[in-house]
């Protein structure tokens, strides 16, 4: 009989990466990636795409730099042979400005008004 975490399919971790990446967990989400491969269960775009969500919302916490840790998720992701996507590329950018956005948001309201 196998264990749970034999049995478990690519879709399944997936699910499970994204609740980390909606908690903005990306230590967890790539401790999640590492099991995943130990398991013999080969990460596939999806996979990538949401530890990359999770490196937005890490980000815009201001905990991690988007910018460093979605391009190591990059080259994490090209060195395990899975193309980026429009998904990819997408979510870099919004990890690129989730704290600068987040900064500046607060300094504009803290003064009572927004910038247009």
């Amino acid at each position: 009989r196998a264990s749970a975490r034999e049995s478990m399919s690519v879709a399944t971790y997936n699910a499970l990466l994204n609740v980390m990446a909606k908690a903005a967990l990306l230590g967890e989400a790539q401790k999640v990636v590492a099991s995943m491969v130990a398991a013999g269960v080969v990460p596939d775009v999806i996979t990538w795409n949401t530890v990359m969500h999770a490196v937005a919302n890490e980000a815009a916490t201001g905990r991690v730099s988007g910018v460093q840790a979605g391009l190591e998720v990059l080259a994490q992701m090209r060195a395990a042979g899975v193309r980026p996507d429009t998904q990819t590329y997408n979510t870099f950018l919004r990890a690129c400005t989730a704290s600068s956005w987040g900064r500046g948001t607060d300094r504009v309201t803290a003064q009572g008004t927004w910038v247009t």
